[in-house]
């Protein structure tokens, strides 16, 4: 199973649709609802979260470069979620390459030359160049300096959390990182999902030395959704297949 997902983003493709159009995709009689996972792009029922899904996508398409956004929020909040969300509507912007993982995923002894090696091996086959594997930030850094030359990258990372209790990647490591994200020459950005904020995590991690949350300058904390809007997640799509299927059953019946 690949670590990473990468996808060039580009102008004619469907991206983030209204919530009528995600609404419309819905199967009659099909129980809409999804246990246990994240909900995929588009999702039918992904309600709310508009400031974020919206700030966060101004943010990585800065003109200048993409800037770097930390999601925090309690475990099954949503995180994961909003990130298939933005992966989706990132998908429609043109040049864009959009990576993104899951620090849960990665094995126990997950390290930076195979982070390395792995990221470039994704980007570099949505790029549909040929490259040489690296194993460090140098190698990766300079072949990132080469093809910002055209295009933006995005790197989206769940359960960040798990990365940084990962003894592999030290200060070191997420000092390169936030250079990689601060640098023009890089059009590197950071989209991150936690439990806990930047700060607090890179303190607990013992890497605060990197100065790596500085860059970050946009932060969202997501919390229940509002009343109205779960009112909606409740009703409308109830209403567009159990309520549907049943009124397509009485007519039969006449």
């Amino acid at each position: 199973m690949a670590n990473f997902t990468a996808q060039l983003g580009q102008s004619g493709q469907i991206g983030w649709l209204s919530l009528e159009e995600r609404l419309q995709k819905l199967e009659i009689g099909k129980n809409p609802y999804v246990c246990g996972s994240g909900l995929i792009g588009n999702s039918a029922v992904f309600y709310g979260r508009e400031r974020e899904l919206n700030g966060t996508l101004g943010v990585v398409r800065h003109p200048d470069k993409p800037q770097s956004v930390s999601i925090v929020g309690e475990r099954r909040i949503g995180k994961s979620s909003l990130l298939n969300q933005l992966y989706q509507a990132l998908s429609a912007t043109d040049k864009m390459v959009t990576i993104r993982t899951t620090a849960q995923d990665w094995p126990v002894d997950y390290d930076k030359a195979r982070f390395f090696m792995e990221l470039q091996q994704a980007i570099a086959a949505v790029l549909q160049v040929n490259v040489t594997p690296v194993q460090d930030y140098q190698g990766f850094s300079g072949f990132i300096a080469q093809s910002a030359k055209t295009y933006h990258f995005t790197l989206l990372i769940d359960e960040f959390d798990k990365m940084v209790a990962n003894q592999h990647f030290d200060t070191e490591f997420f000092r390169n990182m936030r250079a990689l994200g601060d640098g023009s020459d890089y059009q590197f950005g950071y989209v991150l999902a936690s439990y806990s904020g930047l700060q607090e995590i890179c303190h607990r991690g013992d890497i605060q030395e990197s100065k790596f949350w500085n860059i970050f300058g946009t932060k969202y904390v997501l919390g229940l959704l509002s009343e109205s809007e779960a009112t909606d997640l409740i009703c409308q799509p109830f209403q567009r297949t159990v309520l549907a299927k049943r009124g397509f059953e009485e007519r039969s019946q006449c």
